[in-house]
């Protein structure tokens, strides 16, 4: 017994021995394996700080107005005169309130929005760009940023015809490419696709398309300026976007004012089959003869309303981050935010950077009247207009 005891304690001991051996093993090796990671983690912060250092004196010395021009147009879809008037316009917005050594300039701000709306919806791409080299953090900060500035000028560029010399040269533009007598403005919508929402996913899925994407209800003039733009989930149709769009109040108002019908004339706006005719919106007659009033009355209109369809190109053409393509990678409110922005660089261009006349007149938005705009009275308007000029 007692030497079964003194074999039992050996074990003992000897297995206790082992254990604080191999403790102190591990313990060593989780000291070594920290200190490496410590030198690691150091000398990883050195290397990005003398990457940032680079980055930011190849960003500081970078100055794209120094290329030539066709190359520019090409990066940044506008003339480099043009893109000065923007700068100009943001730069009060832009300038950080405080002075920093590391701020990205505004300019450089700027074309870096201007390149990413031109490629596309990805950030690393124009982060990575040699003219203008930063991280994709500070890409999506400059576009939030820029962003907000645009929008605050959107007024600027982008309403409602609210002066009678305006409209009236709205109207004589149309009327000297053939279209019918008082036209204001062209109307349609658009889909811009973009990413699964975190919310309201349904609200997003268009059926007939097979995508989440945004409904634009969009209204231009005769020289393909954007009038107004209305952004809805792309699961509604075109007829929904009329029932609460702007735009029937608007000609709405327009038509219930007797000094504008009287002083200046009746108003329309042309759409397609998929809006229901009314007083204030013309759309084609169905199935006409050849050679009738009503075919001659539809080729105006069809003459026309392909402007629309032609500013849809226009935008997504040079701005490839609303191409179907170029799926936009954002939840909706900031897509929308990038829509809206790209609509008002559209007409910013369009108009040479020189902003709309802000004088406005009052117009009085009443509710709608179902007796006076109903679509049997739209075909009533209709047969006038075509007795009257197409006969």
């Amino acid at each position: 017994m007692v030497i079964e005891a003194l074999l039992i304690e050996i074990r003992r001991r000897r297995l206790a021995r082992h254990n604080q051996l191999h403790e102190e093993q591990h313990q060593q090796l989780l000291d070594r394996q920290r200190l490496e990671l410590e030198a690691w983690r150091r000398r990883r912060k050195e290397q990005l700080k003398e990457d940032n250092e680079f980055v930011r004196m190849m960003r500081d010395h970078s100055n794209p107005f120094t290329m030539v021009e066709s190359k520019f147009v090409d990066l940044y879809r506008f003339p480099q005169a043009l893109a000065m008037r923007l700068i100009n316009l943001l730069e009060d917005d832009l300038r950080p309130k405080r002075l920093c050594r590391k701020a990205i300039p505004v300019f450089l701000q700027v074309l870096i929005f201007l390149r990413f709306c031109a490629q596309g919806s990805y950030q690393l791409c124009t982060a990575l760009n040699y003219l203008h080299p930063c991280s994709q953090p500070s890409v999506s900060r400059i576009i939030s940023r820029v962003l907000d500035a645009l929008l605050a000028h959107e007024d600027k560029f982008i309403m409602f015809p609210q002066t009678a010399e305006r409209r009236a040269e709205i109207e004589a533009g149309f009327r000297t490419k053939g279209a019918i007598p008082g036209t204001l403005l062209l109307l349609d919508c658009t889909l811009i696709d973009l990413a699964r929402p975190w919310e309201n996913e349904e609200s997003y899925y268009n059926h007939r398309h097979a995508c989440h994407c945004i409904t634009c209800e969009v209204t231009c003039d005769s020289e393909y300026n954007v009038l107004s733009v209305k952004l809805l989930p792309g699961h509604n149709h075109d007829r929904f976007h009329w029932r609460h769009s702007p735009v029937r109040k608007y000609l709405e108002a327009l038509r219930l004012d007797p000094r504008i019908v009287r002083e200046e004339q009746k108003f329309y706006g042309i759409a397609d089959v998929g809006y229901v005719v009314s007083p204030i919106l013309m759309t084609l007659c169905p199935d006409p003869r050849r050679d009738t009033p009503q075919a001659r009355f539809n080729k105006a209109l069809v003459t026309q309303r392909c402007k629309i369809e032609q500013v849809f190109g226009q935008l997504k053409e040079p701005w490839r981050c609303l191409n179907k393509e170029r799926v936009l990678k954002y939840q909706p409110k900031k897509a929308c935010q990038i829509i809206r922005g790209c609509f008002i660089l559209h007409n910013f261009k369009k108009l040479g950077g020189v902003p709309l006349d802000l004088t406005r007149e009052h117009l009085e938005m009443r509710e709608d009247i179902p007796e006076l705009f109903s679509k049997e009275a739209g075909v009533i308007e209709r047969d006038m207009l075509i007795r009257t000029h197409y006969t």
